[in-house]
């Protein structure tokens, strides 16, 4: 038996209904809404979870609603592992894993998701910004090296709500106060980079007030 929350909103309210399917799981994804409309996803659970896992899932999805960003109908499991990861996307499945219960986790896989659907308008002009040569990780290739995965965290720093840029020293010696916030083993992921390239992706700000500054 799968578990189907349909979400609907407007942004101040989030309301769940719940219905409980024996349908079979969704062939692909499923098309973005038309330009100007907010497309509510249908979330489907396959296999066990709890009520705390799911309204993560929940939550990461209002995320995208609150900045206008449409989701395809996802179907979301909750596997011991995934791979080695802390989740995974499964391409052209509409499909998610969360093995690790964090909102930025769900958050990131979401971004993912949306992308699948046909949430970025031109891959080539973003990775040509991020200087990559390829989407989709390759192997023997670092995840991050891919415009995918870069396209994800960045998704996912804009749609959190604290900034998940953190501290670093740019130098030997650097005093703790200059060091600049950065998305950790990102690339060019200063605050300044990371709304720049936010808001050509999305059309929006980011949700968090700190990256405003």
């Amino acid at each position: 038996m799968e578990t189907t929350h349909r979400i609907a909103r407007p942004i101040a309210t989030l309301v769940i209904v719940l219905v409980i399917s024996t349908a079979a799981a969704m062939a692909g994804p499923q098309p973005a809404a038309a330009p100007g409309e907010l497309r509510i996803p249908t979330i489907t659970y396959v296999g066990d979870s709890t009520p705390e896992q799911r309204a993560l899932v929940e939550w990461a999805a209002d995320r995208f609603a609150m900045a206008g960003l449409s989701l395809p109908d996802v179907e979301v499991s909750f596997p011991l592992t995934c791979g080695g990861k802390r989740g995974r996307h499964f391409v052209g499945q509409a499909r998610i894993e969360l093995c690790k219960a964090a909102r930025i986790t769900a958050v990131h896989e979401l971004a993912h998701a949306w992308d699948d659907a046909g949430g970025v308008a031109d891959r080539q002009g973003f990775m040509h910004r991020r200087g990559v040569d390829h989407w989709l990780v390759k192997e023997g290739r670092k995840p991050v090296e891919s415009g995918g995965e870069q396209l994800a965290q960045i998704i996912a720093w804009g749609l959190m709500d604290l900034d998940t840029a953190v501290r670093y020293e740019a130098y030997e010696g650097q005093p703790r106060e200059d060091h600049e916030p950065r998305v950790p083993g990102l690339p060019m992921s200063s605050v300044p980079e990371l709304r720049a390239e936010f808001v050509e992706l999305t059309g929006v700000a980011p949700l968090h007030t700190s990256s405003q500054l």
